[in-house]
């Protein structure tokens, strides 16, 4: 008979569960929070200190707008809260993109603005504003009998002369962005641009730059004539014509007229045939190159 003399000796982990064990353990998870905590704490401390707060906001560029009214609301997104109390005054978390959003939104006026941080309490904003290039006016047709009655007049006011309603105006600057409601201003000291396109909303273009280039064309062509622009109109409907106004009369145009040839078909017309009638002038034709059509008053 053989005997097997070999032993197999297995070994477990020395002290499992017991009380030292679990000691160390919920040593290290309370020295993991209590370190958690501190930073916590630390970061805490240190993004509410007031030697980290922005205190100091300067401000350039203001005309229209007064410096106050930007500064309020400047100070209306620093007092805004996001995290245990922490506003974004705090010099790391105040965002100047989020700012300069804030204020194109609310101060449609504005053109352009600069915003930078200086570390570590400063803060320095520079704001362009738009320029009045002129006003734009939605419009629908008035009545015949509206219309009639104005034609009868013997007025040189805008309203008169113009067969619109304006419902709404608003200043354009020279990209036709409308920053600021605005009166119906007659006469012939600011431009105006009749449409009824499309509704005007303050803080979005409301009239193409293609217009725009076309006024100051016409500005130029009626100069050659000694002949100053009032207004001029866009229809909807006639989308390749337009409307020029200068004082009792006005002129039909193509939109992609030649300001050139425009000026000079009017300068010849009114050396020839209408020499000494401009004032029962009614309208002009210039929309088929050499070929003029126009309509007196009745006397």
């Amino acid at each position: 008979m053989e005997w097997n003399n070999k032993t197999k000796i297995v070994y477990g982990p020395k002290n499992v569960g017991s009380p030292k064990t679990k000691l160390r353990f919920f040593v290290l998870i309370a020295c993991a929070v209590l370190i958690f905590l501190g930073l916590s704490f630390g970061i805490y401390w240190t993004l509410s200190h007031q030697k980290l707060t922005i205190t100091e906001v300067s401000l350039d560029g203001t005309n229209a707008l007064t410096k106050n009214t930007v500064l309020e609301t400047v100070d209306e997104y620093f007092s805004r809260k996001f995290f245990f109390g922490i506003s974004y005054r705090q010099y790391f978390f105040a965002s100047p993109s989020t700012l300069k959003e804030i204020l194109y939104v609310r101060f449609p006026r504005i053109k352009s603005v600069s915003i930078t941080k200086d570390f570590p309490r400063a803060m320095r904003i520079t704001i362009h504003e738009r320029s009045v290039w002129g006003t734009v006016c939605n419009f629908s047709a008035k009545s015949e009998s509206t219309l009639d009655k104005k034609n009868s007049e013997d007025s040189e006011s805008t309203e008169s002369l113009i067969p619109i309603e304006h419902k709404s105006c608003a200043y354009i600057d020279d990209g036709g962005f409308a920053f600021a409601p605005a009166p119906f201003l007659d006469g012939f000291l600011i431009k105006k641009i009749f449409i009824n396109e499309s509704d005007i909303k303050i803080g979005e273009n409301a009239v193409s730059e293609s217009k725009i280039l076309l006024y100051e064309n016409m500005i130029r062509s009626f100069k050659a004539t000694d002949t100053s622009v009032m207004a001029m109109l866009f229809e909807m409907d006639i989308p390749r014509d337009a409307r020029v106004y200068a004082g009792k009369w006005h002129a039909l145009i193509a939109r992609d007229a030649d300001p050139e040839k425009i000026a000079e078909v009017l300068k010849l017309i009114m050396a020839t045939e209408l020499k000494g009638k401009l004032d029962e002038l009614q309208y002009i034709d210039l929309r088929f190159g050499n070929k003029v059509f126009y309509k007196l008053r009745r006397k």
